[in-house]
């Protein structure tokens, strides 16, 4: 095919030339020049690639793939998708080594550049001195200006020589991509299991399921009648979604099929579904149920924070006989549960609680493991660590603690976060208007490698390493992009590319793509 256009050019200029229409042939050649598609022949794509990378053009080469991308790759069939993907990471893993060695190239002849002036320099500054030694015996005063000149000198050199000198960032933002199809705060925003599709919601009850590869597009719209205060993708299948209410039932929507499958009643006493956690073993799910709320998550200015109730319980269903296995039992007493999460085969779960407990239960024997108090105040957010020797969390106090889950109660490690980072989140409006949400969603996630996290803040995602307790959270990256408090946050590292999701109380979300840098 691309031989015969080919081809076909050639026999269109014969013809131009033929006919003398010279300023045609002209326009002919201009348009081959700037084809996009190069009459699909891959030898000159690839031309056109490496011309861009050459040139450190970053910006035309992500326009040039994302041409690409469109038009080619898109069409494709979904099992070539990891392979386009790979393409792209390491046609941009080229881009940054080429750059990177070139600039290299060039701070060394800088520096070579600079070394030689600094070495005249102190030549004419020897031969200066020796010739005003003389003169300057009997003067200590004007000896200690030179001395202090030197001392000045020598300083100034040494800043620079370290102002000079690289640090290595683990991570490089590729690019970043909006989402603006919601009209409301964000509550909840998570990535499936296969890194393909998000799922977001937003205070008003909207469900949004999109996906972002090759491009950004919503795969489906979810309108519920009751308001919906949960969500959590199902391991096994994948798309399965499991949606909770604020009237005691669990939705279970089919994101390809576009509709709901069942709808389960968990309990109308305790009406609010607060999260929701699958097994990654198997078909069963927990759900936290608790009492009606006086206020929703959302308040007004002048509007006083209300305790959340102390009633609540932590329910064991199947999806697959769309059945209640057990209660769990929650010492000392029935809690609204805040937060869940599993370990990577379901055997460990943990959840923390408005009550600012911790408690790890044994999902072999369907008991409870470990509680301790882990907060003053709720406990917002709750995760395993990488090696699952321990676990992570967020409080209502502010700090983030890791705790050892071999010993009750002993912490590993403590940060202090700021408000931005743990809520409650404050957006301000026009005349005094102030919009308060507390927190729902995941306040913080990992990496692949667990050794850093991502956090929330006042205009986006802070990515911090994870030190010990006496070094403290190091920054490495601020993704930033956003204008309003970002709410909730999650990171994917299923494709080849980091996938970080931070999303804010304007009902933005944005979707950074990191390159991670490997030692």
């Amino acid at each position: 095919m691309a031989s015969a256009v080919e081809r076909t050019d050639d026999l269109v200029r014969e013809y131009l030339i033929y006919r003398g229409f010279t300023s045609t042939l002209k326009l002919l050649d201009s348009e081959i020049k700037t084809d996009k598609e190069k009459g699909s022949r891959v030898d000159k794509i690839i031309d056109q690639l490496q011309q861009l990378i050459q040139s450190y053009d970053l910006t035309g080469l992500k326009e040039y793939w994302a041409y690409l991308d469109r038009r080619l790759f898109s069409r494709l069939e979904d099992v070539y998708r990891p392979t386009v993907n790979k393409l792209r990471t390491s046609l941009y893993r080229f881009y940054i080594i080429h750059t990177v060695q070139v600039l290299q190239n060039i701070l060394r002849k800088t520096s070579f550049f600079f070394l030689d002036l600094r070495i005249t320099s102190l030549k004419a500054k020897h031969y200066k001195s020796k010739n005003s030694e003389k003169k300057n015996d009997s003067d200590p005063d004007t000896q200690t200006e030179a001395l202090s000149d030197q001392t000045d000198s020598t300083n100034q050199t040494r800043v620079c020589e370290v102002g000079g000198a690289s640090v290595e960032q683990p991570f490089i933002k590729l690019s970043q991509e909006e989402y603006i199809e919601h009209h409301s705060s964000i509550m909840h925003c998570r990535v499936d299991c296969s890194g393909r599709r998000v799922a977001s919601l937003d205070v008003d009850g909207v469900v949004k399921v999109w996906a972002f590869n090759p491009i950004m597009q919503t795969k489906a719209t979810i309108m519920s009648k009751s308001p919906l205060l949960s969500l959590e993708w199902a391991a096994k299948p994948d798309r399965l979604l499991l949606l909770g209410s604020g009237v005691g039932t669990v939705k279970l929507y089919d994101t390809d099929a576009k509709k709901n499958l069942y709808e389960m009643t968990i309990d109308n006493i305790h009406p609010r579904i607060l999260s929701l956690a699958c097994s990654p073993s198997g078909t069963s799910f927990v759900c936290s149920a608790a009492a009606p709320a006086a206020q929703s998550g959302v308040l007004m200015e002048g509007e006083a924070r209300v305790s959340p109730p102390v009633s609540g319980q932590l329910l064991l269903w199947d999806t697959k006989t769309v059945k209640q296995q057990l209660q769990f039992a929650l010492e000392p007493g029935p809690v609204a549960i805040n937060c869940t999460a599993f370990n990577h085969n379901g055997n460990l779960l943990v959840t923390g609680a408005a009550d600012g407990m911790i408690r790890l239960f044994d999902m072999q024997r369907y008991e409870s493991a470990l509680s301790w108090k882990a907060h003053d105040g709720e406990v917002y957010s709750v995760e395993f660590s990488y090696d699952e020797n321990t676990v992570f969390s967020i409080g209502e106090d502010g700090k983030f603690v890791q705790w050892n889950i071999h010993r009750s109660g002993v912490k590993e490690s403590e940060y202090l976060l700021s408000q931005d980072a743990v809520g409650p989140f404050v957006l301000s409006g026009y005349s005094g208007y102030k919009q308060v949400q507390v927190p729902r969603g995941r306040l913080f996630a990992f990496d692949s490698e667990g050794k850093h996290v991502l956090t929330c803040s006042s205009n986006g995602g802070n990515i911090y390493r994870l030190n010990k307790a006496d070094v403290g959270l190091e920054s490495v990256l601020c993704l930033g992009g956003h204008k309003a408090p970002v709410v909730t946050v999650d990171w994917c590292s299923a494709m080849d590319c980091g996938i970080c999701l931070t999303a804010s109380m304007d009902g933005k979300i944005k979707l950074s793509t990191l390159l991670a840098q490997k030692p």
